[in-house]
């Protein structure tokens, strides 16, 4: 059972465990943080690497469950083009921070790249001849939109509960979505049917 899990999401599972063990090394989640500071001297590889940390386990827990789930789903349509939506919506939101937002001095999270996934199985499923899967699908985007629409207005984010001191992106989250949407319309087609 295990070995069959990996063979099936090789790619889900690997960026997982990559975001699990920096939780447990802080130094090496600094190193690989968005910094601006340091991507200005040409630490680049940071707007990419950022998505790989997070700021306390609660927050990787609850990216960390959404990546398994969305990018495990897109996965078995598709491995190439999951991998084409995590690497062009991590660079997509990085680029996005440093355009548009350059009073975030520090960004961690994986969250703006769940989004991206929950995008592309979005569309995915809309697809999809099923009256159900499209319920669902047309539903995730509705209660993301309003999660993305509460971000904007200010509130702290419904898993991380309001004593948390993490400020969500919703440009991130934007970006991301954005990004996984338009990934499903790319030249590389997932299986016909969604869940086969």
């Amino acid at each position: 059972m295990g070995l069959s899990i990996i063979r099936r999401w090789p790619l889900t599972l690997g960026i997982a465990v990559c975001a699990a063990a920096l939780m447990v090394c802080e130094p090496a989640a600094r190193w690989l943080q968005y910094d601006r500071s340091l991507i200005l001297r040409g630490q680049i590889f940071r707007l990419m690497s950022c998505h790989l940390t997070h700021w306390s386990y609660v927050h990787a827990l609850w990216s960390g469950m959404a990546f398994i789930v969305l990018a495990g789903m897109c996965e078995r349509q598709s491995r190439l083009l999951t991998m084409m939506t995590i690497s062009i919506s991590a660079l997509a939101i990085g680029g996005a921070i440093w355009w548009l937002l350059p009073q975030v001095e520090v960004f961690r999270g994986l969250s703006g790249i769940d989004s991206a996934l929950l995008g592309l199985v979005a569309v995915m499923m809309l697809k999809t001849p099923g009256r159900l899967a499209r319920s669902l699908a047309l539903a995730a985007m509705i209660l993301f939109v309003l999660k993305l629409g509460s971000e904007m207005l200010g509130f702290r984010s419904v898993f991380l509960g309001r004593d948390s001191d993490i400020v969500p992106l919703p440009t991130a989250h934007l970006v991301g979505f954005v990004t996984g949407i338009c990934a499903s319309f790319g030249p590389i087609k997932p299986r016909p049917q969604f869940g086969n």
